[in-house]
């Protein structure tokens, strides 16, 4: 979750470096060019997701979190909040505003975290334990 949260707070506050980071490897009208560059942050932003698959792990051994491929489950979230966070890019009907891209990762937030909580890790009402905390940056 801090991760996603993270994420959020890096678009609000550097949305040129989130477009470059969100599209790069995609059709764009300006690909980039600079092959030592697009190598460097290819790097960071895989081990970004190799922490984050670790965490993921950890969570997993833990038992707080449901078995599943660690992998692929980083992919899949750095991928969903990095889709709904580009929606503040488009021009066109789908486009979010800040504050829709946060109440939509909020709602996303709760998806997940019901989502992979391990059946061990949930109250008698079969609810996950754990708790969200607010996505907001401090001022």
């Amino acid at each position: 979750m801090a991760a996603g949260d993270a994420y959020l707070r890096f678009h609000l506050e550097h949305p040129g470096a989130f477009r470059f980071l969100a599209f790069e490897g995609v059709e764009t009208r300006m690909p980039i060019v600079d092959d030592e560059l697009r190598a460097r942050v290819a790097g960071q932003v895989e081990a970004l997701l190799d922490g984050f698959q670790a965490q993921i792990e950890a969570a997993i051994e833990a038992g707080q979190a449901a078995s599943g491929d660690p992998r692929l489950t980083s992919r899949f979230l750095w991928g969903a909040w990095n889709g709904v966070v580009a929606l503040g890019l488009r021009t066109d009907g789908l486009a979010l505003d800040d504050a829709e891209i946060e109440a939509c990762l909020q709602h996303a937030r709760a998806i997940v975290l019901e989502g992979l909580s391990s059946p061990g890790f949930r109250d008698r009402e079969g609810h996950s334990r754990a708790r969200l905390v607010s996505i907001r940056s401090p001022d």
